[in-house]
């Protein structure tokens, strides 16, 4: 029986995808007769990396996340199966921009259909509509297991409340007592205290809570008088809210901040690493590790913009300034931006301490990589390797991030909890501190930050700025009895004489 082998120039990138995840949803398991890329290249000996790395090819997607909406379990027998159908599908559908349909008046209603069923199979596998049916979910089957056997018809606000203080037993936050000796103090500590969540998790669950019991028909709202509605929105929930927001306050449970980097770290990074590549017998896999991490290090500190979304930056998006002092960097996609025009522009100059210029870094990381035979001027710009050293053209993910950075800061002794969220830290104080922002407003514009709290917030202005100027005039006028002789002669009155 002749193997099905992919046409030439075909491929799915912008073609409807439902077919596909219909067909890979619908069978159990292909053994033999899989379809191939290359008469000589035999799907069945392709590895998991190679497999993964020809579906992004073909169709532009992940794998993980396309076996994942189909249900299927992220295996080669999976990933072999999905790239079967995907090259049967590619020769179904034609070459990259070829339209195969005639006549531009036709409505093809299964086609159409078809569209929009892809579109909602990828609404349905977003994290944020996963999270929200986990905890549907979850609360659901606490229901089922109180002793009244509720449901979401007639659950009650004791029942939300019997929840919240269940889910409990997942936080992270610990809670001391008044006269534990580590209250006040962020860290965990040995002590016999409490371990709740966190008000603010609490808070999200309860929002959450009211969008499950609305979508079963029971409104936003709760009348306590005929107890009728929404539960989680109930007087009763919203009083246990206040109780936890009270309890964790005397507690000194506050927001956790970023732990910010500061220059001295960066370029104690960007030293070891400069030294690692200077060193002989490094592999070349390390190489590219390297010089993709002292990049990226330099880009994130000196854009001030999220980890997971320099992961995502294209190589399309970043410019050469017309006069080649810097580049022009222009996201349209992260965790905030996504689509009505929103876009995050910001410009990285060159700087003297080549040693943690992010010009001189991103441009010695292109280098390295083309020397390598690995172009970056199309697709993600910082992008993770395989197993077997393949350099793969995806995302490099927060977690990627946030491991190599706790590595080279414990490689040089320097490691303080940081996370990659402390780049963005260090940038805000730095161009509070260094004046290098001249208003929130220019802090605002640089880092893509939409309101002034998140600006306050991560520069910590108020603590920094304002207090301490505050702070350093009250300390300079207590020498002073001009404020007490002034008060005395304001409120000096006599009554009136007659």
């Amino acid at each position: 029986m002749p193997v099905t082998v992919l046409k030439r120039k075909h491929s799915l990138k912008g073609k409807n995808l439902f077919p596909l995840l219909k067909k890979v949803k619908e069978t159990r398991s292909v053994d033999r007769g899989l379809a191939r890329l290359a008469t000589q290249q035999r799907t069945e000996d392709m590895d998991s990396a190679d497999l993964k790395r020809a579906f992004r090819e073909l169709t532009g997607e992940r794998a993980e996340e396309f076996l994942e909406m189909a249900g299927k379990p992220e295996n080669e027998p999976s990933l072999r199966m999905l790239l079967h159908f995907t090259i049967l599908e590619a020769n179904k559908s034609g070459q990259t921009g070829q339209t195969l349909a005639t006549s531009e008046t036709t409505v093809h209603l299964e086609s159409i259909d078809e569209r929009l069923a892809y579109l909602d199979s990828v609404a349905q596998g977003s994290k944020h509509i996963r999270r929200k049916n986990n905890l549907r979910e979850t609360f659901t089957n606490f229901l089922t297991m109180l002793p009244e056997k509720k449901t979401l018809d007639n659950a009650s606000p004791e029942d939300v409340k019997r929840f919240l203080v269940w889910k409990d037993g997942s936080g992270k936050t610990k809670i001391h007592d008044l006269d534990c000796k580590f209250l006040g103090q962020n860290v965990d500590k040995n002590c016999n205290c409490p371990v709740r969540m966190a008000s603010a998790s609490v808070v999200n669950i309860v929002q959450e809570l009211v969008d499950v019991f609305h979508k079963q028909g029971r409104g936003r709202v709760f009348n306590d008088f005929k107890c009728q509605g929404n539960p989680a929105a109930s007087s009763a929930v919203k009083l246990y809210l206040k109780c936890i927001k009270e309890e964790q306050a005397k507690s000194h449970v506050l927001p956790k901040q970023a732990k910010p980097i500061f220059i001295s770290k960066l370029e104690a990074i960007s030293n070891y690493i400069d030294n690692r590549l200077q060193c002989g017998g490094v592999s070349l896999t390390e190489v590219f590790v390297l010089s993709r991490d002292q990049a990226l290090f330099k880009m994130q500190f000196f854009a001030g913009d999220r980890a997971s979304d320099i992961g995502m930056t294209m190589g399309q998006e970043i410019k050469i300034l017309e006069d080649g002092s810097g580049l022009l960097v222009n996201h349209t996609y992260g965790k905030t931006l996504r689509g009505d025009g929103k876009c995050n522009t910001f410009v990285l100059k060159k700087c003297k301490n080549l040693s943690i210029c992010p010009v001189e870094g991103i441009n010695r990381y292109l280098r390295i990589s083309k020397s390598m035979g690995v172009s970056l001027a199309y697709g993600y710009l910082f992008r993770p390797m395989s197993d077997s050293g393949t350099v793969l053209n995806e995302a490099l993910s927060y977690s990627a991030i946030y491991e190599r950075l706790r590595e080279y800061l414990s490689r040089v002794g320097l490691y303080d909890g940081e996370t990659p969220h402390s780049f963005r830290a260090g940038c805000a104080v730095h161009m509070l501190m260094s004046k290098s922002a001249e208003s929130v407003d220019d802090m605002k514009q640089h880092i893509g930050w939409a309101t002034d709290e998140s600006a306050k917030y991560y520069s910590r202005e108020v603590l920094i700025k304002d207090a301490t100027k505050t702070a350093d005039k009250l300390a300079s006028s207590l020498c002073s009895d001009e404020v007490e002789s002034s008060f005395h002669a304001l409120t000096k009155v006599k009554d009136l004489q007659n």
